[in-house]
């Protein structure tokens, strides 16, 4: 990535909470239209699973979102959403925190597949 791009992120990435997670989540996807960009993806994909982490109002959104993204002509994007999908998924396990709809995402999963 460019490094003007991973100082943005990394802004975008300190600055995010509950009062503008929305615009924070619209400007992620307008960035995952960019998919031919691998490296972008990759640092988009894990600073948006931070903000999430963060923010644990965003996990559901955040993991329908991810969802979407693997029925994404590009596998590299797809490829992304499952590593994003797997670190909320772990440590929504390990914190025993939020109401992650663990049925439908293990469904959406094994259709995947």
């Amino acid at each position: 990535s460019h490094p003007t791009q991973e100082v943005k992120l990394e802004l975008i990435e300190m600055l995010a909470d509950e009062r503008n997670s929305t615009a924070v989540m619209r400007e992620f996807q307008v960035y995952f239209r960019w998919h031919r960009r691998q490296d972008f993806i990759h640092s988009c994909m894990k600073r948006m699973s931070n903000i999430a982490l963060k923010i644990p109002a965003l996990v559901d959104p955040c993991l329908r979102g991810l969802l979407q993204m693997l029925d994404s002509k590009c596998a590299h994007l797809a490829a992304e959403a499952v590593v994003a999908i797997r670190t909320l998924l772990q440590h929504h396990a390990q914190a025993g925190t939020g109401s992650i709809q663990l049925g439908s995402v293990i469904a959406h999963l094994t259709e995947q597949l």
